[in-house]
């Protein structure tokens, strides 16, 4: 699969898991374009031409930089009997994402 990404934009959001291993390559809009892929709790920059490997149960969301579009084309393998379609897990502490009208509250820890 194919996809385009906004500058400063989230991807594989919301962060989830599930069995199947997966392999994302990228490209920018320019040379110097950039963004993070956060694999479990390593997170690792992302270029044009680079690659990430994620092992199957890892959580993996990523992100681009503000001002560079990011296009990566991604790669999942179907475990027999076991399709991705079926197996995505959103992590527990931000499945509120999902809920129809969540929205981040903003804390100003100056306001009292």
């Amino acid at each position: 699969m194919r996809c385009l990404l906004s500058p400063g934009r989230w991807s594989s959001y919301i962060p989830h898991f599930h069995p199947q291993p997966e392999v994302y390559v990228y490209k920018f809009d320019r040379p110097q374009g950039f963004g993070a892929a956060f694999i479990g709790e390593d997170t690792f920059r992302t270029e044009t031409n680079a690659y990430v490997a994620i092992p199957g149960g890892d959580i993996h969301p990523q992100v681009t930089a503000p001002g560079y579009a990011m296009w990566y084309s991604w790669m999942i393998r179907h475990l027999p009997d076991d399709p991705w379609a079926k197996t995505r897990i959103v992590c527990e502490e931000h499945a509120w994402l999902e809920e129809d009208g969540a929205e981040a509250k903003i804390w100003d820890p100056l306001k009292k």
